[in-house]
């Protein structure tokens, strides 16, 4: 693990998730027990527990973390998540938030990495229910060791190679009951269903493990093959950001991508263009792809993102007919707009009370371009302030609204070596 770290020149915080389970105290216990070493290292501790407020007993278990955080000597704090719990899709749109939280609270801290309990029974699930969805090798590769959340922040998981039963029999040793939640044995979850299921005789679990390390492996060759295209495109100068937020392709650059990465290439621009948690499905991406590469190629949609052929290929956010979410921002800090911009507090680092981030679009303003771009409203939706490109359409009294894209790092996320992608404004 301390190899995945960042070469630490003084004291980093190391954000630990800890929701009181048996395989989350196992990393909280036994990180505990390496103190010294992360010391030395030049990380110090520190530990969060996310209450989605969804069962009665969830703040009781925080409360339980944050004793046991004060026994070992550990800072420890709560995250409550308060924002709406729609019925539909609860588990991913909890996991989301969990996510956000725990990424807000590590900025807080300056921390470089926030640490979770995934083992190798979860490896396992991940592997089965991705086959069972029909996934190629990203899916069936599982979960990552370690992974991108932010720019300047990792999320790793150094247990993925460690039993289940392993950590739960750190935990019981060392004497300390731990939390018990009903929801991991809820049959209405997939994942839960799955668990219930899955006792695999031990030659079976090599068997898995080894299928898993393969689609690793060839997942691994792919993102490596394609940082090194885009690391050519960038030399080339045939891919860049443009002050508006849009992604500017060279005509022919996908032409001229190996058959094998071009999809991928254009489903990760298409994700960061569209704000989106995933790429298009492969056969949308081949299908587009084949009419890019017609002599004919006219403009197209796909994934939230609108392509642009006239000239180098430009995909920007697409507004939609819904238009853009909306998020209150009064008292913050920092937040994230859309997956695709940073934006700071434009009043002495801060957001007035009551003020929300929309789209410009929002206002019924600004061409294609302009509309999805973020600006500050008060509650009566008047402009408070707006980014630099939209500084003549704002007007005077308008603050400046400081913005920084987040495309490049998604384009890049996960793979070995980040691409620096030109800002061209």
């Amino acid at each position: 693990m301390l190899e995945r770290l960042p070469t630490s020149a003084g004291s980093q915080a190391l954000l630990l998730a800890v929701s009181g389970g048996p395989d989350s105290l196992a990393l909280l216990l036994l990180l505990a027990e390496c103190r010294a070493a992360l010391l030395a290292a030049g990380y110090a501790l520190h530990v969060a527990t996310v209450d989605h407020g969804l069962r009665a007993a969830s703040r009781e278990e925080a409360a339980f973390v944050a004793r046991l955080c004060a026994a070992l000597g550990l800072p420890h704090r709560t995250l409550l998540w308060t924002g709406p719990k729609l019925a539909g899709n609860l588990a991913g749109t909890a996991r989301r938030a969990r996510y956000e939280l725990l990424a807000d609270a590590a900025r807080a801290l300056g921390a470089p990495a926030i640490l979770t309990a995934h083992h190798q029974d979860d490896q396992i699930e991940t592997h089965f229910l991705a086959a069972a969805r029909g996934a190629g090798d990203r899916g069936l590769a599982g979960m990552r060791a370690a992974r991108d959340l932010a720019p300047g922040l990792s999320l790793l998981r150094p247990f993925l190679a460690v039993p289940g039963a392993a950590l739960k029999a750190a935990v019981a040793i060392r004497g300390i009951r731990a939390v018990d939640d009903p929801s991991n044995r809820d049959p209405r979850f997939d994942r839960a269903r799955l668990r219930a299921a899955l006792d695999l005789p031990a030659a079976e679990r090599r068997a898995c493990l080894a299928r898993i390390a393969a689609h690793a492996a060839r997942r691994d060759a792919e993102d490596a093959a394609l940082a090194a295209w885009l690391g050519r495109l960038r030399g080339e100068g045939a891919l860049w950001i443009d002050a508006l937020g849009g992604i500017r392709l060279e005509a022919t650059a996908l032409r001229e991508a190996p058959p094998s990465l071009a999809p991928l290439l254009l489903g990760r621009i298409l994700r960061a263009a569209g704000g989106a948690d995933y790429p298009p499905p492969r056969a949308a991406l081949a299908r587009l792809l084949a009419r890019l590469g017609s002599d004919a190629a006219e403009g197209a949609t796909l994934g939230g993102a609108v392509l642009d052929t006239r000239g180098p290929l430009v995909i920007r956010r697409e507004y939609g007919r819904q238009g853009l979410a909306t998020i209150p921002a009064g008292g913050a800090g920092a937040l994230v707009f859309d997956r695709r911009f940073e934006v700071a507090g434009p009043i002495g680092g801060l957001f007035p009370p009551a003020s929300r981030l929309a789209a410009f679009g929002y206002l019924n303003r600004g061409n294609p371009a302009e509309r999805v771009l973020p600006v500050l409203l008060d509650a009566e939706d008047r402009l408070i302030a707006a980014p630099e490109a939209l500084a003549r359409k704002a007007g005077p009294g308008c603050f400046p609204l400081p913005i920084t894209e987040r495309l490049s790092f998604r384009i890049d996320e996960d793979l070995p070596k980040k691409a620096e992608f030109l800002q061209n404004a």
